[in-house]
Order: structure tokens, then C-alpha cells, then sequence
């Protein structure tokens, strides 16, 4: 068969990864082609890509497991099916693995079940590009950011949904960086009950000097042991 085209690989997000992690990326170039593969290169050693998906002929996203990967610049690589590589020189680092992360505050910190809350400020150290974030508290399922974003190894932004139910009180929060080392800001977020919203009462009339039986108090919110 004629060989294709080789594919042009531009650039990889997040550029960077610590050795010993295993780190989703996308890779973004152009000509990628349905059965593609990537790797990473440095020198004669190399470390294939696992769960590739093609999603476009723009964009690849897979896996690099980095157990036990050289620190320094490495070569990211695509080939397409019966086609030359295409490469992306020095286009990925690998760096040591680093202090434990530390979780200083968190702004906002509290929100109200059934809503979401924009994380402006999640402040501390050693911060990596990748990291995750969660919310925990014993007997509760854990529940994750969405949307973090690392702006630097002090700071991140992301979101929290808090969904109709979630046990009001304190929970931790939690940053876990691509190398397994994690940080932990005990009790740091608090989840509050939204309080009752009323939209109707049935009557909604009544004559002085009568008692009145309402039989439809309508809203949400409502909790045993409310007064009206």
C-alpha cells in the first residue's frame, strides 16, 4: 500500500508530568487518522501511549504511564497507520516528583445544597497541573471538582456541584496531585441547607375572626419541625 501522509503533531496538554504518575493528555496537530499511534521519545527509550482515542483529525487524547521515566525533555510522536512519524521535538518534560501538596484556604468556603459553587481562590503549595480536588465527609460519597484549573503551584481554580440532599455540615477538602501525593484542609468546606422557599398557600384568603385550616402550603425546603 502507498504510504499516507505522516501526521503533525503542534502540541500536548499538560506539557508536563512528574515521573512515577500516569498522566491523561491531549495531543493537538493535524492528519491524525482512526488507528494512530503516540509515544513519548528520549533517546532509545520510549513509552507508548495507552487508551488513545482519535477524536478528530486535529486532536488525540491518551494516556502516559511515566513509572519509572527519565526526568528531561521527551519527543512526542504520532504514527498514523502505514504512514512516516510525525513529531513534536522536546514537545514534553518529565520532571521529579515533589513535595506532598499543603492546602492553605478556600474561597468561598461554604455553599448551599442543591446549588454549584465557583471555587475562586483554592490556595497552598505544590500545586501541579493535573491535580484533582474533592469534598469528603465520613459517611457521605466523596464529591469532585469539576473544572480545575492550576493557575500556578499556589492557586487553582473549580467548581463543586452540591446536589439536593448532600448532608449539610463540614467537609474536607482535598488535593491530589498526578504523582499520588495528596493535601488535606480538614473541615475546610461547609455545606448549608438552602432554606425554605414558599410559592403558595391554599386559601390565600380569610375573615377577621375566623379560624382558618390552610391545606396546602406549597414550596420547597420544608423540614420536620418548621413553624409558620
Amino acid at each position: 500500500p502507498t504510504p499516507g501522509e505522516a501526521a503533525i503533531v503542534t502540541g500536548i496538554n499538560p506539557n508536563i508530568g512528574i515521573t512515577g504518575s500516569s498522566i491523561p493528555t491531549m495531543i493537538s496537530g493535524a492528519g491524525f487518522v482512526n488507528g494512530a499511534a503516540a509515544w513519548l521519545v528520549q533517546g532509545s527509550s520510549v513509552i507508548p501511549a495507552t487508551n488513545v482515542l482519535v477524536v478528530s483529525q486535529n486532536q488525540i487524547n491518551c494516556v502516559f504511564n511515566l513509572n519509572g521515566a527519565l526526568t528531561g525533555q521527551w519527543n512526542v510522536t504520532v504514527t498514523n497507520p502505514g504512514s512516516a512519524p510525525g513529531t513534536l521535538s522536546n514537545g514534553f518534560t518529565v520532571i521529579p516528583a515533589g513535595p506532598a501538596p499543603t492546602i492553605i484556604r478556600i474561597t468561598p468556603n461554604s455553599g448551599n445544597s442543591s446549588s454549584t459553587v465557583s471555587i475562586r481562590n483554592l490556595t497552598g503549595t505544590n500545586f501541579i497541573s493535573g491535580a484533582s480536588v474533592k469534598l469528603s465527609r465520613t459517611g457521605n460519597p466523596d464529591l469532585y471538582a469539576s473544572d480545575v484549573i492550576v493557575l500556578d503551584s499556589t492557586n487553582l481554580t473549580c467548581t463543586f456541584t452540591l446536589p439536593a440532599g448532600t448532608s449539610p455540615g463540614s467537609w474536607d477538602v482535598t488535593l491530589r496531585n498526578t504523582d499520588g501525593q495528596s493535601g488535606v484542609l480538614p473541615n475546610g468546606f461547609t455545606v448549608n441547607n438552602p432554606g425554605p422557599v414558599i410559592t403558595g398557600i391554599s386559601p390565600d384568603s380569610g375573615l377577621t375572626g375566623n379560624s382558618i385550616t390552610i391545606t396546602s402550603l406549597a414550596g420547597s425546603g420544608f423540614q420536620n419541625g418548621a413553624t409558620v
